[in-house]
């Protein structure tokens, strides 16, 4: 979303996208008590991948990014526990992490423009059953928070 990138750093946004994404994953393939089972979590952002597993480290000289990660981490890690899983973060090389590259620098597209794109451009890549899913209202509630924590640690 436009306004997302006006706001957050792109650091943010990719470390957003990671959680976002593992949460879909997990609510819907409805994983609970997965004890021992790892979800696998890929990035090009390495800031986002350090995040992944230590996102609490205080920034005095950047207190919005520190409040972001914190609270993104924490919803990552609450995510885990609750459905009994552990993260594995794996890094993707940028030049191998097209799709989402495309979608995130074509944000004026609609889905289905989008979706032709991308199909026209990397068939080889996609499986059958890719497609555009939109955030149900827990995670967009939850995206609007962390913007207001973001304006709120602004004007502190």
């Amino acid at each position: 979303h436009p306004l997302l990138v006006d706001f957050f750093h792109i650091n943010i946004l990719e470390f957003m996208s990671v959680v976002i994404t593992g949460w879909c994953t997990i609510k819907a393939l409805r994983l609970v008590n997965m004890d021992g089972w790892k979800i696998l979590s890929q990035t090009d952002n390495t800031s986002a991948l350090g995040w992944m597993s230590g996102s609490t480290r205080f920034d005095p000289d950047n207190l919005v990014s520190t409040i972001m990660r914190e609270f993104i981490g924490r919803q990552w890690a609450k995510l885990l526990l609750q459905a009994g899983l552990s993260d594995y973060s794996q890094h993707i090389a940028g030049e191998n992490n097209v799709i989402a590259d495309h979608c995130s620098r074509h944000t004026n597209m609609s889905n289905s423009e989008q979706l032709y794109h991308i199909r026209q451009k990397f068939e080889h890549l996609m499986p059958d059953n890719f497609r555009f899913v939109a955030l149900d209202d827990e995670i967009s509630s939850w995206i609007v928070s962390i913007m207001d924590k973001g304006i709120r640690a602004m004007s502190a």
